[in-house]
């Protein structure tokens, strides 16, 4: 019997036409690039001021999250509590881990305003008493605020993730204060804000004298607690939902989704209910931005030209919202990195199947990927992992959307895709930091 030679990639990637929605490829051993470029749970919760972390696990779990912090020169934050097999056959996991976290504050010259704590997938095997632990350490420490997190990716795939329990916990804090119109909260964002040039939200509150608060911007945790005043809850990224909608209920208060899609229905469809609840007028606004933003797709179009685009998952949060506004712009996108979609992305999803079905959709856990050739034409790549994956030289490194939304995102990402043509750079160093935007020493 005839044995094929050489790497097999029917299993790892496939025309759109031929994708299922919304996981287009079946689950099984997973590879992990050497793109680091993406928010994790670390970085997510070093925004929260005057807070420190506690991690309960193994050695090798540490290892990640240790580095992290490392990276981003906040090991003075961090506290590890390490778990050996005999915490685990011979004593009480719940006393070994309350112990270690009290260990943690009394080792650490300064006393955090705030404390993010980190069980593991072990802790739920263990049937470990976490609410025990948070009563005793919310007893000794009463001057610090306690937060329940999880790092689990046994729950990765099904139930509430890590990073959206994170993003929710990290809400608790606010207080419950009288609603003030000209303060609305961004709520889990892993990327700052943006600014007026680049965001059409944020343009439209500063318009209007409303401040945007976000977690990193907020001088002291004290400050923070304090932007429960914001009279509205906002969220783009998809894993802030739950924090949004969570904070809101708690505090009385609207939440509105501002979804990140490129298409121009899709961004005034976001507008319309935040426009309606202030009672402001949007339209010359929007078609101000609106028009800067096709003349600017116009301009980059002719500079493009057919030059083969990738997309991921890591640069944008709705590849497939970028692809179709891109092919419908007269762009040539050609490859999709994602082993996933959100359920709002099925009307894109769809369109793609009926007007570029030849577009393939390449997972980027399948270990074949490993050895996913280089395409042989230059490849203009939106997001780190598409970069890796197409050995690209030209590439928008961007994570979450970059703090790109609306009319302003279009003409912004324009703005960045010439760039990448004009300013080649080798990927590996790029990429490969961990937390893009973030501080990192290395």
């Amino acid at each position: 019997m005839l044995k094929r030679v050489g790497a097999d990639f029917s299993e790892a990637s496939l025309p759109i036409s031929q994708a299922h929605f919304p996981v287009p490829f079946a689950a099984g051993l997973e590879f992990n690039t050497p793109e680091h470029s993406h928010w994790n749970i670390v970085h997510i919760g070093m925004q929260l001021p005057e807070s420190r972390q506690i991690y309960i696990c193994g050695d090798n779990c540490m290892r990640g999250v240790v580095m992290t912090a490392d990276e981003m020169d906040a090991g003075d934050r961090f506290g590890m509590v390490l778990l050996e097999d005999k915490d685990l056959m011979d004593s009480d996991l719940t006393e070994v881990t309350l112990q270690g976290i009290i260990g943690c504050i009394k080792k650490w010259q300064t006393r955090p305003k705030a404390v993010l704590v980190f069980p593991v997938c072990l802790h739920h095997f263990m049937g470990t008493d976490m609410d025990r632990v948070y009563e005793v350490l919310e007893a000794k420490y009463p001057d610090i605020f306690w937060l329940r997190c999880w790092m689990d990716p046994i729950m990765q795939k099904r139930g509430t993730t890590p990073d959206e329990r994170e993003r929710l916990e990290m809400t608790r804090p606010l207080y419950d204060l009288p609603a003030d119109p000209a303060q609305v909260n961004l709520i889990g964002a892993d990327t700052p804000l943006g600014s007026e040039q680049t965001n059409d939200y944020a343009a439209l509150f500063a318009h209007h004298g409303v401040r945007v608060n976000t977690t990193g911007a907020c001088p002291d945790f004290e400050a923070y607690r304090k932007t429960g005043a914001a009279a509205v809850e906002v969220y783009v990224s998809p894993m802030a939902r739950l924090a949004a909608e969570g904070v809101a209920a708690r505090l009385n208060r609207p939440s509105f989704y501002l979804s990140a899609g490129w298409r121009d229905a899709e961004i005034e469809a976001s507008l319309a209910p935040v426009a309606a609840h202030y009672g402001w007028n949007v339209a010359d606004f929007l078609k101000t931005r609106k028009t800067a933003a096709e003349k600017a797709v116009a301009a980059v179009r002719t500079r493009v030209g057919r030059m083969p685009i990738a997309i991921d998952t890591v640069g944008v949060f709705r590849p497939l919202s970028l692809a179709r506004f891109l092919i419908e712009a007269g762009f040539n996108v050609v490859r999709l990195y994602a082993d996933g979609f959100l359920d709002e992305e099925k009307a894109d999803f769809d369109w793609l199947r009926t007007h570029a079905p030849g577009v393939t959709v390449c997972s980027t856990l399948r270990p074949e990927m490993r050895r996913w050739p280089a395409p042989d034409e230059k490849v203009l790549a939106i997001g780190p992992r598409a970069a890796w994956f197409e050995k690209s030289r030209y590439f928008v490194q961007m994570v979450a959307n970059g703090g790109l939304w609306g009319y302003s995102g279009q003409a912004a990402l324009m703005q960045e895709m010439c760039s990448a043509l004009d300013c080649p750079k080798d990927p590996k160093p790029v990429i490969g930091q961990k937390g893009w935007g973030c501080t990192c020493v290395l």
